[in-house]
């Protein structure tokens, strides 16, 4: 987290504030991609640690090989997207993004990010692999790794002429390339695994067993709404206001963003053994461990919230400069968004953990739709405080009840 927080310093510091509302905006612009994938990390990893705890070989070579031929479907029509947004000279997407002063670089940056992207689509099944296996701990190491890479990578950028497309490589690049070689390590130390040289893998269903790819629609749908919210209110944003306030709004994104992982760590590794856990039966060791995990996860965001509404401005003008640092208003309703958010993403977890995720996607997906209407609502006459209070209000109005109360309920049978 500290080299990522430091990189983006980096970023903020060496493009200035429209190059760097245009980073931002690129970031953004290209995380569309990532529905692409159906969703299938979180889907994959649950469906291996059910198949392990099981001892059902024959399901653990088919969920490999399902997500292995969705990641690499996924990376194969960014290619070709990629390929068609150089050679047919479509400018609208790229011309879009109003607080660009040089469109060509933007247009780069764009098209880095998505051939990264393509790549790592198939490097990231790597992590949900292993988490399937329990074995994160390998992963998490990597990512150190990674995020050591990034830090020297964005410095070395910073310090021999900045500009977009090389920031995209230097910070997304090295994790796709460890991940990717950590997924041969994985077939290496687990050779019954390499997939069948047929896609029709994803199109056979498991002996009495719910597919992955029936698993993906509610996953994806979540993944929809994280695009939607983290991403598309970026975009959305740099449509309606300047590109100070585009800089304001997608740093806090990136602060959001950067803290749920951190804290998800908290809470992620143990989501295998959940599943390994209700397949066993074991409701008792389930109640203990949600109860700690719930407690952990909500009293650090709670910490997160609260600094964030308290030093905001401060911490933002250390961080990334004066120009920009959110306003106070900003940062206290964003401070509660994250707290309101992290509840609703730690409960969407159990419940996918736990097999208790019908209809949840629909529940996302209102709820995106809900954070639209009132940030198209309120955004003119309230800027960015307006688009803060539609997420806070939307989250309010439907996971952050309901989704606890789901769960709730399925430990009570």
């Amino acid at each position: 987290m500290a080299a990522q927080f430091m990189s983006l310093a980096l970023v903020a510091h060496t493009l200035g504030t429209s190059r760097y509302a245009s980073y931002l905006a690129v970031t953004a612009s290209v995380a569309w991609a990532s529905l692409l994938g159906l969703g299938f990390l979180p889907a994959l990893t649950a469906r291996i640690a059910r198949a392990v705890a099981r001892g059902c070989r024959d399901d653990e070579i088919a969920m490999v090989s399902a997500g292995i031929w969705i990641a690499a479907s996924a990376g194969g029509v960014l290619v070709i997207l990629a390929a068609a947004l150089s050679f047919l000279g479509t400018d609208a997407w790229f011309d879009g993004i109003r607080a660009s002063h040089d469109p060509g670089e933007v247009r780069a940056g764009l098209l880095t990010a998505l051939g990264v992207i393509a790549v790592h689509f198939l490097s990231s099944a790597s992590t949900a692999i292993r988490a399937g296996y329990q074995e994160s701990h390998i992963s998490n190491g990597l990512s150190t790794i990674a995020n050591a890479t990034v830090l020297i990578g964005a410095w070395t950028v910073a310090v021999q002429g900045p500009d977009i497309p090389s920031f995209v490589l230097a910070i997304y690049a090295p994790f796709t390339l460890l991940f990717l070689y950590d997924l041969l390590r994985i077939f290496h130390a687990r050779p019954y695994l390499w997939p069948p040289a047929s896609p029709m893998t994803l199109l056979q269903p498991l002996e009495g067993r719910e597919s992955l790819l029936s698993m993906c629609r509610v996953t994806w749908a979540l993944q929809l709404y994280n695009f939607l919210i983290n991403s598309g209110m970026v975009v959305l944003v740099s449509h309606l206001e300047r590109s100070r306030e585009t800089a304001e709004f997608g740093s806090l994104m990136r602060f959001v963003t950067l803290a749920t992982s951190v804290i998800s760590l908290l809470v992620t590794p143990l989501l295998p053994a959940i599943s390994d856990a209700a397949a066993r039966a074991e409701m008792s060791w389930v109640k203990q461990h949600y109860r700690r995990a719930v407690s952990l996860t909500l009293g650090a965001a709670t910490i997160i919230g609260l600094v964030l509404a308290a030093a905001g401005p401060m911490l933002f003008r250390l961080w990334l400069g004066g120009a920009n640092a959110p306003p106070q208003s900003v940062c206290i309703i964003f401070g509660l968004y994250f707290i309101v958010s992290m509840s609703s993403l730690t409960h969407f977890n159990f419940a996918l953990a736990l097999g208790g995720i019908q209809r949840v996607g629909t529940l996302f997906l209102m709820q995106a739709g809900l954070a639209y209407a009132l940030a198209l609502s309120f955004a003119p006459q309230l800027g960015n405080v307006g688009v803060g209070l539609a997420m806070l209000a939307s989250t309010l109005a439907v996971t952050g009840w309901m989704l606890p109360r789901r769960v709730r309920e399925r430990l009570a049978h």
